[in-house]
C-alpha cells in the first residue's frame, strides 16, 4: 500500500482567502484594534496579530514614540484606518511601519531590526489594491512593498515568486491604489508573503525619513486572476483532519460565505485538484493522488 503524503496544502478561495492553520491576511479593513497599556499611555495594534508595528518600542522609554495609530472620521476611508507617522527619537528617524510579520527583541540602535518580516501565504494574488493618503514633511515619500516567495530547501534560500513596489508623494485626499504583481515564476505556488507599508520609504532608522510624515492606509485587498477579491479579514476558520491522511481527508469551516472553492497543491507547489464546497463539512477521497 502506497503511503499518501503527510500534509496537504489547502487554500479555500472565497471572498476571503484562508490557509491550513492560519488565515492569509487578516484585518485588511483596519477596523479591529486591540489596546496595550504602556507607562501613562497606550498603543493599539490590529487585533488579529498578523500585522506588526514598532509600537512596542514605546515600552522601553517614556519618550519612545508610538508610530502607528488607529484613526477614524475623515482620517479613515471607511470605519477605521491606520495612521503611520515618522517620528524622531534620540537622533534617529523612526518611520511608521505596518507589515506582515512579528515584533521580536527590540533594538534601539536599529529599530527596523525589531521586526521579523513575513507571513504564510499559499495562494497566488494578481493584484493589490488599497486606499491611502499621504502628508509628507519636506520632500519625503511613502513606500509599499510586497513580495511572494517560496523557501528553497535544497539551496537554503528564499526564491522570489512575485513582487510589487511603490513610492508615492503628497496627496491630501484619499487615493485608490491598484497595481498588478510582477511574477517571475509561473506554475509554482508561494509559501510566504511580505507586505510592508512605510511612512518614509527611504528611512533606515538613522536617516532618510522626515519627522512628521504621515501615511494613512485603509481597505487593503488582494485580487486573484479570476477577479475574486480577497477582503483581508479573519472570518473563516478551517480544521483539516486526519493528518497524515491515507485514503480520505476531511475539512470543516466554521461558516460558509458562498462560492467557496478548495484547491490542493503538491509539495512542489503544483495545483493537482480543485472543487466547489457547498457545506460546512466536506470529505475528499485522496486514494487516487500520488505520493508527494
Amino acid at each position: 500500500m502506497n503511503r499518501k503524503p503527510d500534509y496537504f496544502y489547502i487554500a479555500l478561495l472565497f471572498l476571503l482567502p484562508v490557509q491550513l492553520f492560519s488565515q492569509i491576511i487578516p484585518d485588511g479593513e483596519m477596523d479591529n484594534w486591540t489596546s496595550f497599556p504602556v507607562d501613562t499611555r497606550f498603543y493599539e495594534e490590529p487585533s488579529s496579530g498578523w500585522w506588526a508595528t514598532m509600537n512596542p518600542l514605546s515600552r522601553l522609554a517614556v519618550i519612545a514614540p508610538i508610530t502607528v495609530t488607529k484613526v477614524s472620521g475623515s482620517d479613515a476611508h471607511s470605519g477605521y484606518a491606520a495612521r503611520l507617522a515618522t517620528k524622531g527619537f534620540v537622533g534617529m528617524k523612526i518611520p511608521g511601519v505596518l507589515c506582515a510579520g512579528i515584533y521580536q527583541s527590540p533594538s534601539l540602535t536599529n529599530p527596523l531590526q525589531t521586526l521579523l518580516y513575513g507571513r504564510p501565504c499559499i495562494f497566488t494574488p494578481q493584484k493589490l489594491t488599497f486606499y491611502y493618503k499621504y502628508i509628507p514633511a519636506n520632500n519625503d515619500s511613502c513606500g509599499v512593498y510586497l513580495l511572494l516567495y517560496r523557501y528553497n530547501q535544497a539551496l537554503n534560500r528564499k526564491d522570489t515568486i512575485a513582487d510589487l513596489g511603490f513610492t508615492g508623494g503628497a496627496t491630501s485626499g484619499w487615493q485608490y491604489f491598484e497595481q498588478n504583481l510582477n511574477y517571475h515564476v509561473t506554475g509554482l505556488a508561494s509559501d510566504s508573503i511580505i507586505l510592508n507599508f512605510s511612512s518614509s520609504a527611504k528611512a533606515t532608522g538613522i536617516s532618510g525619513g522626515e519627522d512628521g510624515s504621515a501615511l494613512y492606509i485603509d481597505d487593503i485587498i488582494l485580487e486573484d486572476h479570476t477577479g475574486i477579491k480577497h477582503a483581508l479579514m479573519p472570518d473563516i476558520i478551517v480544521n483539516v483532519f486526519p493528518n497524515p491522511a491515507f485514503h480520505t481527508i476531511t475539512f470543516e469551516l466554521n461558516h460558509l460565505i458562498g462560492n467557496e472553492i478548495a484547491k490542493i497543491y503538491s509539495s512542489s507547489g503544483l495545483q493537482i485538484k480543485n472543487f466547489a464546497i457547498s457545506r460546512n463539512k466536506t470529505s475528499l477521497d485522496i486514494s487516487g493522488i500520488s505520493e508527494g
